[in-house]
């Protein structure tokens, strides 16, 4: 990821998170979709949802967060 994402997803209180787990004698990963509470500034598990492969994982969170991201802009206007 490159530092400019980084920042973005910051920026609108979103994180990402892939960590490998073992499930059933297979190795699977996790991804954990955060959002941070402006108000306290906590952090909270949005969704979570687990893949075959790391770049699975990546790939739903954008789609996820950028329909996320874009749904709030649009209730700004």
């Amino acid at each position: 990821m490159l530092e400019d994402d980084i920042q973005e997803l910051l920026a609108h209180g979103w994180w990402v998170s892939v960590s490998p787990v073992m499930s059933n004698g297979n190795w699977s990963f996790t991804c954990g979709i955060y959002k941070r509470f402006a108000s306290s500034g906590n952090w909270t598990t949005e969704t979570c949802k687990t893949f075959r492969k790391p770049q699975q994982c990546y790939d739903w969170a954008h789609n996820y967060l950028e329909r996320n991201i874009e749904w709030k802009k649009k209730q700004k206007n």
